[in-house]
Order: structure tokens, then sequence, then C-alpha cells
């Protein structure tokens, strides 16, 4: 296991019976050179080679919360993440972990694809929402092979010659890329966090020279992509995120509550986006207001009733969310 110290539209929650009630968002950002990725779109790597993606989809899973001075191992059950980007309407993806313990937690520790158990069972076996279920297009190799743990596929500069016209597409399907990294803290966080993190894929694919533009399984680049992916700060945290504050908590209302056709949602620090989510932790609705809404109606026609959270952003990226009823 390589343990290094970190300076990233779906979500999936987990609960337990006997922990707490704290939760962890998780809310992911692909980049390149610091710019938002949109697929399709020409950017530069770090060696200035031109490069667009077209897919880029991997799996996160099996995530401990680092307890204490040594760093105990608080395992979250089932954290089983598909990070995907092919919609090209938004890049970022949001996931929370609700009921947990969270006291003096350090940090947490990351698996890259899935563990050799899960990888190499059924998917047929979960259900249609999990994660691991079938996915189109396929993230699943085949019962021998098990996961794609990561695919990123595009067209790229090989020749340094100013033509995008060079079609990569790189596949890791191997027990072998299963790794682990820790992203700790600055500080000891103590209920509620927010993890923001941006994905680096010029760092991704950092020192390659694509001289082999396809590889499924195993190989020279796919080999490079994983072990930049657990090695060379791909994923980056924004430490000032990470606390929930209480008082841009209080400043987020929703009403009526319980709600019909419509729910109206207030933020005094400005709403940048909203989403909504029921308890199976699937999202039911998202929209983003570019321009900082202080208030927002949410249309409920097409919501089946139930409990559902409230995930409100705000212009400053402070995350909250309430619970609401929808009859």
């Amino acid at each position: 296991m390589k343990r290094i110290l970190l300076s990233i539209c779906v979500i999936f929650s987990i609960g337990s019976a006997f922990a707490q009630n704290d939760q962890i968002y998780f809310y992911f950002n692909n980049k390149i050179q610091n710019m938002d990725l949109e697929l399709g779109t020409e950017y530069e790597l770090l060696d200035q080679r031109a490069i667009k993606v077209d897919r880029f989809d991997y799996y996160l899973s099996n995530i401990s919360l680092l307890k204490g001075d040594d760093l105990t191992e608080d395992a979250i059950p089932e954290s089983y993440l598909l990070m995907t980007d092919n919609s090209n309407l938004l890049n970022k993806q949001d996931y929370t972990f609700n009921g947990l313990d969270i006291s003096d937690v350090r940090g947490i520790r990351v698996h890259i694809g899935i563990d050799p158990v899960k990888n190499h069972a059924d998917p047929a076996l979960n259900p249609i929402s999990h994660p691991l279920a079938l996915q189109s297009p396929s993230m699943h190799w085949g019962w021998s092979g098990g996961y794609r743990f990561l695919v990123i596929k595009g067209s790229v500069d090989k020749e340094l010659d100013g033509n995008v016209n060079d079609t990569y597409a790189y596949e890791a399907v191997s027990d072998d890329f299963y790794e682990s990294f820790d992203i700790l803290f600055e500080v000891p966080q103590n209920g509620t966090i927010s993890i923001n993190l941006d994905v680096h894929i010029d760092k991704l694919l950092e020192n390659m020279n694509f001289s082999v533009l396809t590889e499924h399984g195993a190989g020279t680049m796919v080999n490079a992509i994983m072990d930049n992916a657990a090695t060379n700060d791909v994923f980056v945290l924004n430490q000032s995120l990470l606390s929930i504050d209480e008082v841009n908590a209080s400043s987020m209302e929703i009403f009526p509550n319980p709600a019909n056709a419509t729910l109206f949602v207030t933020n005094s620090f400005g709403i940048r986006s909203i989403g909504l989510v029921n308890q199976l932790g699937q999202k039911v609705l998202m929209q983003e207001y570019m321009e900082g809404m202080d208030k927002v109606s949410l249309d409920l026609n097409d919501i089946k009733p139930g409990a559902y959270h409230v995930f409100c952003t705000d212009v400053n990226g402070k995350k909250t969310n309430k619970l609401v009823v929808i009859q």
C-alpha cells in the first residue's frame, strides 16, 4: 500500500444502525491544467501535447476513515463509487455517506478499482442502481478479468505535429491495479465534513509518450496511468472546504415541508446548485444557477412521494442539506 499526502451525476449513500449521524460529502471535479474538463474539447497536457478526452470512467472503493495519531482505519462498508463523465453536461460528481462516526478523523483511505472478491463476482446480482451493476457503456470486462478499473479514451497529438487525430483508448483491468492512497487532513475533523477533490487528468497522463495508442487490460501505457493515479497527486483535496460551516447551514431554508408540487429553497449566501436525493442515495433532480440566486423553486410534479435530502451549494462552495417530505 502506498501512502501519500495530497493537498474531486451520481450519489451512493450508506448507513449503519450502530453509527453516529455524521456525514461525508464528496465532490469531484475533473480538470486539465486547472481548467474544468469538457468532453471532446482540446487541452494541453503538461508536456504541451494537445489532447481530447471523450470518455473518462473509473472506480473508487473501500473507503476508510483514518482516526487518531496512529491513523486507525474505520471502514465505511460497501463504499463502491463509479465515477463517470460521459454526459458532457456536468463534470462534477457528488457522493454522500450517511450515518458515520466522524471523531478525530485525520484523513481517509481510498482504493482505486475493486477488491478481488467483488471484482470477480457476478455484476448482474447487484441492483440496477448499484455502482457494480452492469453499465452502459460497459465497465465490466468479464468473469475472469473483472471490472474495468479505469477507462480513458479520446484523441491526441501523438507526433507533436499540431494534429489531434490519433485515437487512444486505455482500459485498466487487473487485480494488480487495486491500490490505495491516503488523503490526510491538515486539521483533525469532528462531525460532518465536505471533501472537495479536483481530479487532475494531466497528472494522470504525465510522462506518457503515447507510443502505444490502445491497451486493454495492462501494458506500458495502462501501467503508467494506474501508477500515476495512486502516486502522482491526481486527487487533490481543497483543505479550506473540509468543515461544514454551521452559520452557513442555518442560512438555508426550505418550505413548505411537507411539500407537494413545488419546493422553495432559500440561502442568504446565494445558491449555486441544488440537488434532490432519495433514501437510496439516488440523485433524482439537479439544477445549477450561474448567477447565485437567493431563492429558487423546484418542480416536484415528477418526483415520487417520500423522504428526500435537499443538497444546496452556495456561491462560496459551502455544502448544506435538509430533509424534506414530498407528498
